[in-house]
């Protein structure tokens, strides 16, 4: 779809959903205008009002390669910032309830893959 002149889209939130929302209509659209209630800090943080943001996250082969179509050359970025890296079942203890959990590794490559075990350059 080409975009009409003097088209905008507006997109209500600079979380990732918010994010990932403008990028996606950024094609349909002359202009993309996120509106966000806080001040986005200028460090990775956790963010007000938002619960499950201290907690730990990672991301999946196939989100990772969603990721990288629309923002081509992220993969790289995280790298660059240092995500960290690893094999999500392979590096990590699971811990249920004070019992250790026996973990089978996901066979992920984990070498130049940043977010824990999942992301990879190829």
């Amino acid at each position: 779809m080409t975009p009409q002149t003097n088209s905008r889209a507006v997109v209500i939130g600079a979380g990732m959903a918010g994010l990932l929302a403008a990028r996606a209509v950024s094609e349909s659209f002359d202009r993309v205008t996120v509106v966000e209630r806080d001040t986005l800090p200028d460090t990775p943080t956790a963010r007000r009002c938002v619960p499950q943001g201290r907690h730990a996250h990672t991301l999946t082969v196939r989100g990772k390669d969603v990721l990288e179509e629309l923002i081509p050359g992220l993969t790289d970025i995280l790298l660059e910032h240092s995500a960290p890296t690893g094999d999500l079942q392979a590096d990590f203890r699971l811990v249920v309830d004070g019992v250790d959990r026996r973990v089978i590794p996901q066979g992920f490559p984990s070498r130049n893959s940043p977010c824990p075990g999942v992301l990879s350059r190829g």
